[in-house]
């Protein structure tokens, strides 16, 4: 008897002593599951912040339009997107960044070891986005930082052992790689095209062709040796070069834009001249689309002169600036139709094809803004104006001008002169 009762007491121990390991242990795992989801949160938040601070510089730099690499409005510019991820970096999270500017491309140069020091970042600018392209001026903010993880036991556990590893294993850290480009691929063009060689919107500027920005640019009807059609797909998955820029189609890409995906140095069908009926008239493509316009007048007008019509600076900022080379604008918020994306094409008519059909590949894509439209005379003169771009047949002409505007979607690629600006983080 007294040998059961032996027996059953050492069981009794041996259980509790396996429950207390057992227990422990689930403790254990069970505080460190705690604060591995607070690191992570830490991490996933730090993350977002240094994402935002390299687009913030990234958005400065998208001005860096005409800058001469390696002399000192090149290096003014980076300094001022320094500036815009440093105040983002700061402002959120208390961060001391270390920056520099690298002189010469291609990339920024390695830096020191942030350490477990829980207020560390760098920042850099540099050219590493798109120096394969024989592109020089600044296009890459790169931001690294490091931040205090929020774990708690593990916080009382290096109180009590006072280990620096795990005093490190208190911090996390953040990498971002933002680049600024321009759009390389897009959908919702517009069926017309310029050319850079052939048309008076563009101008030579040290052997580079750039438009005419603050200037008026005519898309007309009666001049198909600089300006016309060109035949794109409107839906979802339809080829970029329809191959034609007629009927039901054609109008639809003026009303909708077009949602063939294109991209620069596809082949493109050109149509000289413009399809009257579908252009112009009550019922034509550009009248229906200005018929959606009146969202920016409506938010951003005020004073007498609202009159339903978005007048560029109630569409863009900064508003009440002269669109130029240097000017990078932001949509406000509000949609118009007035603003439209065209193709960009070198030259319209091969020596020999008398301006009749041809096929060009795309040189680049353009951000346009139509302010009117007119009928003209059989000489080519301007006959009545249509703020509303709702005239009556015959010849006419698109008045618009080109501006440099700054996008968060689409493709981007080494910056052109052409007007279209995106940002987008590339690590």
């Amino acid at each position: 008897m007294r040998r059961i009762l032996s027996r059953a007491q050492s069981d009794r121990g041996q259980t509790i002593i396996l429950f207390v390991v057992a227990f422990t242990v689930v403790t254990v795992i069970g505080v460190f599951a705690f604060d591995f989801g607070l690191w992570f949160n830490s991490r996933r938040s730090l993350q977002t912040d240094v994402d935002m601070a390299a687009l913030a510089g990234a958005q400065e730099l998208a001005k860096d339009l005409s800058a001469v690499p390696n002399q000192s409005e090149d290096r003014g510019w980076a300094l001022l997107a320094q500036d815009k991820a440093m105040d983002y970096l700061t402002t959120k999270n208390g961060l001391s960044p270390d920056t520099k500017i690298t002189p010469v491309p291609p990339a920024c140069p390695a830096h020191d070891d942030l350490g477990a020091d829980s207020t560390d970042a760098f920042i850099c600018v540099d050219r590493s986005c798109f120096a394969g392209d024989g592109h020089r001026l600044m296009d890459t903010v790169v931001v690294d930082a490091q931040g205090p993880a929020a774990g708690v036991f593990t916080r009382i556990l290096n109180n009590l052992v006072r280990r620096k590893a795990v005093s490190e294993s208190l911090t996390v850290g953040a990498h971002a790689k933002a680049c600024v480009g321009s759009l390389t691929g897009t959908t919702g063009l517009r069926p017309w095209a310029l050319s850079i060689y052939n048309s008076p919107c563009f101008e030579e500027i040290n052997g580079v062709y750039m438009p005419k920005f603050g200037e008026d640019c005519d898309i007309r009807s009666d001049t198909p040796s600089s300006t016309g059609s060109i035949g794109i797909g409107p839906d979802l998955g339809d080829p970029c070069d329809s191959g034609s820029a007629s009927g039901s189609d054609y109008k639809t890409n003026i009303i909708n834009g077009s949602q063939s995906w294109c991209s620069i140095g596809d082949v493109i069908s050109m149509i000289p001249g413009f399809k009257t009926g579908d252009t112009t008239g009550p019922h034509g493509g550009l009248t229906q689309l200005f018929a959606t316009q009146g969202q920016c007048d409506a938010k951003f007008c005020s004073g007498s002169g609202c009159d339903g019509i978005d007048q560029f600076g109630e569409a863009f900022t900064p508003e009440n600036v002269v669109p130029s080379p240097d000017v990078v604008y932001s949509a406000r918020d509000c949609t118009t139709p007035r603003a439209v994306n065209i193709v960009i094409l070198d030259e319209w008519c091969a020596a020999d094809s008398h301006c009749s059909r041809d096929n060009r590949p795309i040189k680049g894509f353009a951000a346009f803004f139509i302010t009117e439209c007119w009928t003209l005379n059989h000489d080519g003169s301007l006959d009545e104006r249509y703020p509303n771009c709702d005239m009556p047949g015959g010849d006419f002409l698109i008045r618009g001008r080109f501006m440099n505007i700054l996008k968060l979607t689409g493709v981007g690629g080494p910056l052109d002169p052409y007007g279209t600006r995106v940002i987008f983080l590339a690590e």
